[in-house]
């Protein structure tokens, strides 16, 4: 479980450190030219959302950068899916304990706590069990880590224009011609223009 911890808190470090702040956007318009425009976050009058706190937030207890995010309706999905894989991963451990017990208990004879199962049956039984128990810890684990990355995530996307604003159009663009060029050859050309208003 240690190293299970040790790797979520590393993972959320990493997409903490190399998150994007840069605040300057460049968008091509057309084939032809290409326009610049910047986005400057003190002219606009938006609270700042951190990332790097919704991923605090969400490793010190799982859901609070979601709720930080304002993404309520994923906090029961999140607690669903820790408490579902601690509950087999424990029910696997009780298990794992209750067929060590009777394998131990049978070699060291005394009273025999599984008598329908022969020896090599319970060695069988606990390895399958533990190896259970093992695999929930390890799904659990991920899914708690899935949860940092996706409060950091949403953080970045917290001010992401998703308005029925937007649009996208390709259709053929006309060429330009040059009159000052002293041959008036005819040329083909193809042109493609892209249009994104937002």
């Amino acid at each position: 479980m240690r190293l299970v911890c040790t790797i979520a808190l590393l993972l959320s470090y990493y997409s903490i450190a190399f998150s994007q702040t840069d605040s300057v956007n460049t968008l091509v318009i057309d084939s032809t030219r290409s326009q610049s425009i910047e986005s400057d976050s003190s002219s606009t009058a938006q609270k700042k959302h951190s990332p790097f706190l919704a991923s605090i937030l969400s490793t010190v207890t799982p859901g609070l950068g979601q709720v930080y995010n304002k993404k309520y309706w994923k906090v029961p999905i999140i607690y669903a899916g820790l408490g579902v894989g601690f509950y087999f991963a424990n029910k696997s451990r009780k298990k794992y304990i209750m067929y060590r017990d009777a394998y131990v208990s049978r070699f060291n004879e005394q009273e025999d706590l599984l008598p329908e199962y022969n020896p090599q049956a319970l060695d069988d039984l606990q390895q399958t069990e533990r190896d259970k128990m093992e695999r929930f810890f390890i799904i659990t684990g991920l899914f708690y880590i899935l949860n940092i990355i996706d409060a950091s995530v949403d953080a970045h996307l917290f001010h992401f224009d998703v308005s029925d604003d937007l649009s996208f159009d390709i259709s053929p663009g006309q060429p330009t011609l040059d009159l000052s060029s002293k041959s008036m050859q005819a040329q083909d050309f193809s042109f493609m223009t892209l249009k994104i208003s937002f």
